[in-house]
């Protein structure tokens, strides 16, 4: 298992925040070395280049979708996704979370929000990405609510709470069976699964080839100072000491 430090992820994830970077080192032992990710560098790195994409650097945990509108275009935009908002519509949504995830994710995009399970005016921006992987839809709180165990559907702000980000995307990652890909295909077969597309495939490309050979070092550092324990060196069986004579009758 490959363990890092809080100022090993501070050297991979420089952007990311304080609470997220103590939240990741103190429970990634347990959440995902679990879920198999800490077992090579390369899934490490596949995991955490996803992570840094999805959640800016790990800079937040809760989607934002405050984006001016040149960006909205650029994310939300014809050819890109199936919201297809134009630039003139752009414009009245800069700024405006709420308006924006309705219309991304929620009933303003009704084959968007059937494929997320979002049904009720007001569930594309509730149930707008949070956790590490980020999670999308009523449907997906449900899901991996029930897989661990928290209610997310009737408390979505569940999913961006420290440990219980972590723990849904480990979730995700095992669910999609993610390691496999790690181990045999690319980055991009991995955003496919992550993401189900190639959104921000050059940015996750970058950001695995800049992680491994640092997660490769990392571990290569704590092996060689790793001190292996030392056996207990046998003691021999000292002599009992000579009985003295029997005094003669």
């Amino acid at each position: 298992m490959i363990l890092v430090s809080k100022s090993d992820l501070r050297r991979l994830l420089p952007r990311a925040s304080q609470t997220l970077l103590t939240d990741l080192a103190t429970n990634a032992p347990t959440v995902l070395g679990a879920a198999g990710v800490l077992d090579t560098p390369e899934r490490l790195a596949h995991f955490l280049a996803q992570a840094s994409v999805e959640t800016g650097g790990l800079g937040r945990v809760v989607e934002s979708l405050r984006y001016s509108a040149k960006r909205i275009v650029e994310v939300f935009g014809p050819g890109v996704h199936s919201a297809r908002i134009g630039a003139a519509e752009a414009r009245k949504l800069a700024g405006d979370e709420f308006a924006l995830g309705e219309r991304v994710y929620g009933l303003g995009n009704s084959k968007k929000a059937a494929d997320l399970g979002n049904i009720h005016p007001g569930d594309g921006f509730a149930f707008r990405g949070r956790g590490y992987i980020q999670i999308t839809g009523r449907y997906n709180y449900t899901r991996f609510g029930d897989i661990i165990g928290v209610p997310l559907e009737d408390n979505p702000e569940r999913a961006g709470g420290l440990a219980t980000a972590l723990e849904i995307a480990a979730a995700y990652w095992s669910s999609r069976k993610i390691n496999a890909a790690c181990d045999s295909q690319g980055v991009e077969r991995v955003t496919q699964l992550v993401n189900g597309g190639r959104q921000g495939l050059v940015e996750r490309q970058r950001e695995f080839a800049r992680l491994l050979p640092i997660i490769r070092q990392i571990g290569k550092t704590a092996k060689a100072t790793r001190t292996p324990a030392k056996r207990p060196q046998a003691t021999r069986p000292q002599a009992a000491p000579p009985q003295a004579a029997a005094p003669e009758a």
